[in-house]
């Protein structure tokens, strides 16, 4: 779907995520927006990686659902795909990820002008 708008107006903010991989597999980061699952990109076990995503937030306020997959690690119940915790975000801010190497204790937080600032930890 593509968004319209008026001539002369500037286009959104994109929203900026950064990603630090604790891990010490590879990543792949997804987000899943209910019927569509998109990757973002892979990030580097030990390294660090920002992603702008132009397409997102398409409206003021999105709840967005990011999903990380150890690259190179058989598919089980410990090791498969987790899902972080769903995040609002709006136009212009900052979404940081914090991959552990336990991923069950990895965390994110939105940074920007209305961001709470408090880390979403994993039940």
């Amino acid at each position: 779907m593509r968004l319209h708008r008026t001539p002369g107006t500037p286009a959104p903010e994109p929203l900026r995520v950064e990603v630090e991989n604790h891990n010490r597999a590879d990543i792949n980061l997804f987000v899943d927006r209910g019927s569509s699952r998109i990757r973002v990109g892979m990030v580097v076990a030990g390294d660090e990686r920002r992603f702008t995503l132009h397409n997102y937030p398409s409206l003021p306020l999105n709840h967005l659902l990011f999903q990380v997959e150890r690259i190179g690690v058989e598919r089980t119940v410990a090791t498969g795909v987790f899902s972080l915790p769903m995040v609002s975000v709006a136009r212009g801010q900052t979404l940081h990820i914090r991959i552990q190497d336990l991923i069950t204790t990895s965390d994110l937080e939105v940074l920007g002008d209305e961001a709470v600032g408090t880390p979403k930890r994993l039940p």
